[in-house]
């Protein structure tokens, strides 16, 4: 049997997004297991990077999903009409890349921190801070 790849994706907990992100994810990295963080708006937590119980919850959950089960890719994802972080379109997307240098001023031995953007017909849209 072959090495077991982990990745993970830093996700809402809306039930409409769930399988394409996990699909995009385990496609795209050729992928056996995807770790699913969920909360409501993480794009905004982790772009308000504030020194609070929330980030330092998904902080751990990333931890062991890096640590432990050896995943080398991450994916922070926003998507429309969400509940947990009700602004407009371009400032999602701008939360989205905040989350990535959030994500990537923790220093986590990874390959790669990606954005997705699940859009009104849930579809993915690959969003870099380039």
């Amino acid at each position: 049997m072959g090495q077991d790849i982990f990745v993970t994706t830093i996700n809402c907990m809306d039930g409409r997004i769930q399988v394409p992100v996990l699909k995009y994810m385990s496609e795209t990295y050729n992928a056996n297991f995807v770790d699913n963080i969920t909360e409501t708006g993480p794009n905004g937590i982790l772009a308000a990077n504030q020194n609070n119980p929330l980030l330092h919850n998904l902080k751990r959950r990333l931890h062991i999903s890096v640590n432990l089960h050896g995943s080398r890719v991450i994916s922070i994802v926003g998507h429309h009409d969400c509940a947990g972080n009700t602004v407009d379109y371009p400032t999602q997307i701008e939360h989205i890349k905040m989350s990535i240098k959030t994500l990537k001023s923790w220093n986590l031995n990874v390959d790669e921190i990606i954005g997705l953007w699940v859009n009104e017909n849930w579809q993915i849209s690959l969003i870099s801070i380039e």
